[in-house]
C-alpha cells in the first residue's frame, strides 16, 4: 500500500497511569496518547511515524510533530485514513458516514464507529445539562436539519420567507413548545427580526435557551436573538468532523470539550501559537475518541486564540475565544497595509449605507444575500427577493460596495430562490473562493 511522504517521525512512548479524580487536562493527555498509540498503529498514513528511533513522553510534543492535515488531503486519499482494525469488507456495517457541509468548497465524507458517535454525543449532552438540567431529546427543536417529526412543520429548514417564518413560530408557541432550540446563528437572527419587525408574541411559551451551532456567532446576532425570544444564546462550537469543539459556559465563556484538542497555528509561519497570547491564529483540532477514521492536526479554517482562566463555572476546560469570521470569510483583495478584511462585516456595511441613504426599499426587497469572491475583483451577488431584480438595487449596491471595498471591484448580480444549491449548507453571507 502506497504511503504518503512526509519527513516528520516519530516513535511514541508513553507512562501514564490512572488516577482516581484526575484533572480534566491530566484526562485529555491520556486520551491523546491513547489516540496517537493506535493510529500509528493501525492507520496507514500515520504508520510512517514509527520509523524514527526518538521517543516522547509528552503526548503534546508527540501531536506537534505529526503533520497537519485538510480536507483536501483526506479528500484525496481516504484510503489511507481508515484504520485496519476495521476489515475493508465490514466497512460499510461498522461506521457510520456524514458528510460535511462543503462551505470551505469541498465537502468530504467523515467515519465514525456507533462507540466513536456516543461519545462525542455524551459530550454534547454533558455540556447541554450543565446549562439547563431539564433538556433532553424530546424537548429539543432542531432548525438545522430536517427530521422526520418536523418535516410536517416546514419542508426546507432554510426557507426564511415571512409566510415559511411564521408558520413555524406558531408550531413553536402553541404547539410543540420546545425547550431548546439547536439552530444556525444566521437563520434564527432571521426568527428574531420576524418577531420584532411582526410584533409577534411569544405568549407564554419560556425557552430554557437557544444553542447555536455550524456558524460564528456575532454579538450583534446573540444580542437581538435573546431579546427577542427571552432567553440565554449559547454557542455550541463545533463541526461535523468532530461534533461539539467547545462550549459556552453560564459566565458566557466557550471551554473545550474534554474529547477535542485544540492547538492554534500562526497562519503565515505555522508556528504554533500557546494559550494566553493576544496573537490570533488558525484553530486546529484533534478529535480524541475518533481512530478508525481520525482527525489529527485537523485545519476547520477558524480563527481564534486560547486562554487559561479560572473561570466562576467552575470548569478547569481552556477557553476558546474565536474571530468574528473564518478565512474563508476574509476578503482576498489586499488594503494598502496588507491586511484583509472581514467580508461579512463589510457586506453588512453597504446595507448600512443603503438604509443610510434612502434606499430601504432595496434592502427590504431582499430575503437572504450571499456574496462570493471568485477572484482577486469579481464577487457574485447571490439574492433572494421578494420582487423581481432592479438597476436601482444593482447600481446602489455597487456604488457603495465599491466606496467600501475600492475601484476596480466587478460585482455580477444573480436572482435565487429559497431551495437554490448556492443557498444550501452553512449560511455565510460572505465566502472567498480564493485560497491563501
Amino acid at each position: 500500500m502506497e504511503v504518503l511522504e512526509n519527513k516528520s517521525r516519530f516513535h511514541p512512548k508513553y507512562k501514564y497511569s490512572m488516577i482516581e479524580g484526575e484533572s480534566a487536562e491530566l484526562s485529555k493527555r491520556k486520551k491523546l496518547s491513547n489516540l496517537i498509540r493506535e493510529v500509528t498503529h493501525f492507520v496507514p498514513y500515520y504508520k510512517q511515524f514509527l520509523e524514527s528511533t526518538d521517543t516522547y513522553d509528552d503526548p503534546v510534543q508527540a501531536l506537534a510533530r505529526l503533520p497537519i492535515t485538510e480536507k483536501a488531503l483526506l479528500h484525496n486519499h481516504a484510503e489511507q485514513f481508515y484504520s485496519e482494525r476495521i476489515d475493508k469488507s465490514r466497512r460499510e456495517d461498522l461506521l457510520i458516514a456524514e458528510v460535511t457541509t462543503g462551505s470551505s468548497g469541498l465537502p468530504i465524507m467523515c467515519y465514525k464507529t456507533k462507540e466513536e458517535r456516543f461519545q462525542l454525543a455524551l459530550s454534547a449532552w454533558k455540556q447541554r445539562r450543565a446549562i439547563d438540567a431539564r433538556v433532553n431529546q424530546s424537548n429539543l427543536f432542531c432548525l438545522l436539519h430536517s427530521h422526520s417529526s418536523q418535516k410536517k412543520v416546514v419542508d426546507n429548514m432554510r426557507n426564511l420567507h415571512s409566510q415559511n417564518i411564521s408558520k413555524v413560530l406558531h408550531y413553536l408557541r402553541d404547539e410543540f413548545k420546545p425547550l431548546i432550540i439547536h439552530c444556525s446563528p444566521s437563520d434564527i437572527f432571521e426568527y428574531a427580526k420576524f418577531i420584532e419587525r411582526e410584533h409577534f408574541s411569544l405568549e407564554d411559551w419560556e425557552l430554557g435557551f437557544i444553542e447555536t451551532n455550524s456558524e460564528v456567532l456575532t454579538l450583534e446576532q446573540k444580542q437581538k436573538i435573546s431579546q427577542r425570544f427571552r432567553t440565554r444564546v449559547i454557542n455550541n462550537y463545533g463541526c461535523r468532523e468532530a461534533w461539539n469543539i467547545a462550549y459556552e459556559c453560564r459566565e458566557g465563556n466557550l471551554h473545550l470539550s474534554d474529547e477535542v484538542h485544540v492547538e492554534i497555528i500562526d497562519m503565515k509561519t505555522g508556528d504554533l501559537i500557546q494559550p494566553g497570547s493576544s496573537d490570533y491564529g488558525e484553530v486546529v483540532i484533534t478529535a480524541l475518541p475518533i481512530k478508525h477514521f481520525p482527525f489529527i492536526r485537523y485545519r476547520l479554517g477558524d480563527i481564534g486564540r486560547l486562554s487559561r482562566l479560572e473561570c466562576a463555572c467552575g470548569l478547569e476546560n481552556e477557553v476558546l475565544e474565536l474571530y468574528e469570521a473564518r478565512k474563508i470569510n476574509l476578503i482576498h483583495r489586499l488594503t494598502n497595509d496588507n491586511t484583509l478584511t472581514n467580508g461579512v462585516s463589510l457586506f453588512k456595511g453597504v446595507f448600512s449605507d443603503l438604509v443610510a441613504s434612502g434606499y430601504s426599499d432595496v434592502v427590504q426587497n431582499i430575503i437572504r444575500y450571499k456574496i462570493i469572491q471568485t477572484s482577486t475583483d469579481v464577487f457574485d451577488v447571490y439574492l433572494m427577493l421578494h420582487e423581481a431584480l432592479t438597476e436601482r438595487l444593482t447600481e446602489s449596491f455597487t456604488h457603495y460596495a465599491t466606496l467600501r471595498i475600492g475601484e476596480g471591484a466587478v460585482f455580477n448580480f444573480l436572482q435565487k430562490s429559497a431551495d437554490d444549491p448556492v443557498f444550501e449548507g452553512k449560511n455565510y453571507s460572505f465566502l472567498s473562493r480564493i485560497q491563501g
